[in-house]
């Protein structure tokens, strides 16, 4: 009998860790901006229900054994229990499918817009840029989005004319055209791993 207690406790303890990720990835996804982020945790949060649903089921079952419910009452609610479960599951599977390919999607799109961007600077050697400290900065924070003068003179502390006068100086040095050319170059700096 010691045995059914201990087993009951470890099922307790097992649905309680459970329970406490569910509440968690249903904050997570909450404060998540991102809709494919916050798709996967939609995702993560069903994984849990199901579990939660699981331990449930198992408790019922415990409890039947140890005596604390008759028969009947455990198979009647580990059976509405497995049927809930298996519709939660198949909504998982569903969701997990659809938005891991539509997030596959997304990553290629991605990685084509990369490669195009990249394409756009290959004639620019990173390490003979000789670019100055600030110049460094100034490459960095617009390759964190960082692209107004009116933010990146917020970001360093300098008028946005001292912000221009290093734009301007970034695409003389890099002989390249416009914001949209330095965003590519940061990427392809921060890829080599040089700054100044």
């Amino acid at each position: 009998m010691i045995l059914e207690y201990l087993r009951f406790a470890l099922i307790i303890v097992n649905s309680l860790a459970i329970l406490a990720l569910l509440i968690m990835s249903i904050r997570l996804r909450q404060r998540e901006a991102y809709i494919w982020v916050k798709r996967l945790w939609t995702i993560v949060t069903l994984a849990c229900g199901a579990l939660v649903l699981g331990s449930i089921q198992r408790l019922a079952v415990q409890a039947v054994v140890v005596g604390w419910l008759p028969s009947s009452a455990g198979e009647t609610l580990t059976g509405d229990l497995q049927l809930t479960q298996s519709l939660v599951v198949l909504v998982l599977l569903a969701g997990a499918f659809l938005t891991l390919r539509k997030l596959a999607g997304s990553m290629e799109a991605s990685e084509r817009l990369t490669a195009s961007l990249l394409e756009r600077v290959r004639h620019v050697d990173p390490t003979s840029l000789r670019l100055t400290k600030r110049e460094s900065e100034v490459l960095a924070l617009i390759g964190q989005g960082v692209t107004t003068d009116s933010d990146l003179a917020e970001e360093l502390h300098v008028s946005p004319s001292t912000v221009q006068s290093h734009i301007k100086s970034l695409l003389r040095k890099s002989e390249l055209h416009n914001r949209m050319d330095l965003i590519a170059l940061a990427i392809l700096v921060g890829a080599v791993g040089t700054g100044s």
